[in-house]
C-alpha cells in the first residue's frame, strides 16, 4: 500500500519518542501539537497528554522550575558575559538527544539518550559516521559522559548506576552505585564532577565515585539551578543550564559564576530547525576549542573563548 501524502510519523515508536521529548521539555508544544492533531488513536492519546500537562501546572513547584528555566540571563545573573570566536561549524547526527560530550585527541565521545533508544558513539571531527557505537540496555536513559585515561564513564538518569567502559571498545567493564539523578558529568583528572539538575555540583572520588564534597553554584548570591552538561576547561567548570541560552564558568572552590557564554545565537539556529535544549560541551585542550551542541542538533560549534 502506498503511504499517504503528508503522513505523520510512524506509530508507535516516533509517538513514544516525541512523547519522552514533549514530557522532558525538549521539544515544542507546537511540534507535539501538530502530532496530536493526526487523527489517529495515537493523536487523542497526545490531546490526553496535553491536557494532563495543563493541569499539572497547578503545582507551584512545576510552575516555579518551568518559569525560572525560561527566564532571561539577563534579569537572572550578574556575573559579566565572555566573549568568543566561532572558529567553525562541524557537522552532528541530528538523531542523537545528546545528553554528554567528550574529546579526546581528535575524536568526540557522545551519549544519547531516551529510554529504549539510549546509544553512545564515537567519531571524527568532520563526520557524522560513528568509528564506534553501541546500543544501550531499554531501562538506560544515558546521560553525561566523560573520558579519563582509557575508560569512558557514563551516568544513567535515574538508574543510579555509572557505567565504566572501555574507551576504544565502548564494551561494559564495571559499575558503580551512587545516589540520587544523574546529569552531568567531568573530569579535572583528579576527581570526577557530577550535576543533578539542582544547583550544586558534586566532586567525586575516581576509583569508587564517593562524594568528596557538594558544590553550590551561585551568581550575584542566587543560586543557578538546572545545571547540566559540564565539562573542564582552563581550570573551570563550564555547564549548561537545562533550557537556558548560557552556558556558566564556575569556579570549583567557591561554586561563584565567574562568567557567562552566550550561545543564545546557535540555539535560535537549531530551534528554527526543530532541534531541542543546548546540551553538550567538549574542551580540545590542544587547541583551546570548545565544542557546544545540543539535542538533535545540526551543527557543533566549535569556539574559542576570548581571554579574560
Amino acid at each position: 500500500m502506498r503511504k499517504k501524502r503528508g503522513a505523520g510519523p510512524s506509530i508507535p515508536a516516533d509517538f513514544i519518542r516525541l512523547y519522552h521529548e514533549f514530557n522532558e521539555g525538549e521539544i515544542s508544544m507546537n511540534k507535539f501539537l501538530k502530532f496530536a492533531r493526526s487523527g489517529s488513536i495515537y493523536g487523542f492519546f497526545a490531546i490526553s497528554c496535553l491536557f494532563t500537562a495543563f493541569l499539572s501546572t497547578c503545582n507551584p513547584f512545576i510552575c516555579t522550575q518551568s518559569a525560572y528555566a525560561n527566564e532571561s540571563s539577563d534579569e537572572i545573573f550578574s556575573a559579566g558575559q565572555r566573549g568568543f570566536e566561532l572558529e567553525e561549524v562541524l557537522p552532528h547526527n541530528e538523531l542523537l538527544f545528546t545528553q554528554g560530550l567528550s574529546y579526546f585527541e581528535g575524536r568526540l565521545f557522545e551519549s544519547s539518550g531516551l529510554y529504549g533508544l539510549s546509544c553512545l558513539s564515537s567519531r571524527i571531527l568532520y563526520s557524522t559516521r560513528p568509528v564506534q557505537s553501541i546500543s544501550l540496555d531499554p531501562d538506560v536513559f544515558a546521560e553525561g559522559c566523560t573520558v579519563l585515561g582509557d575508560k569512558l564513564y557514563l551516568l544513567t538518569w535515574k538508574k543510579h548506576e555509572l557505567q565504566i567502559r572501555d574507551r576504544e571498545s565502548l564494551r561494559l567493564l564495571e559499575t558503580r552505585r551512587y545516589a540520587g539523578a544523574g546529569w552531568g558529568l567531568t573530569t579535572d583528572g583528579r576527581s570526577f564532577w557530577q550535576s543533578n539538575g539542582s544547583d550544586s555540583l558534586f566532586q567525586r572520588d575516581i576509583e569508587n565515585f564517593r562524594i568528596k564534597k557538594r558544590l553550590r553554584v551561585t551568581d550575584g548570591g542566587k543560586p543557578v539551578r538546572l545545571l547540566n552538561e559540564l565539562e573542564w576547561a582552563e581550570g573551570v567548570i563550564l555547564a549548561n543550564v537545562w533550557r537556558s541560552d548560557r552556558i556558566a564558568g564556575i569556579d570549583p572552590e567557591s561554586g561563584r559564576v565567574l562568567f557567562w557564554l552566550n550561545i543564545g545565537d546557535f540555539v535560535r539556529e537549531e530551534s528554527a530547525r526543530g532541534g531541542g535544549v543546548a546540551n553538550g560541551i567538549a574542551w580540545n585542550e590542544k587547541d583551546g576549542i570548545v565544542y557546544v551542541t545540543g539535542k538533535r542538533w545540526k551543527n557543533v560549534y566549535a569556539i574559542k573563548m576570548d581571554d579574560e
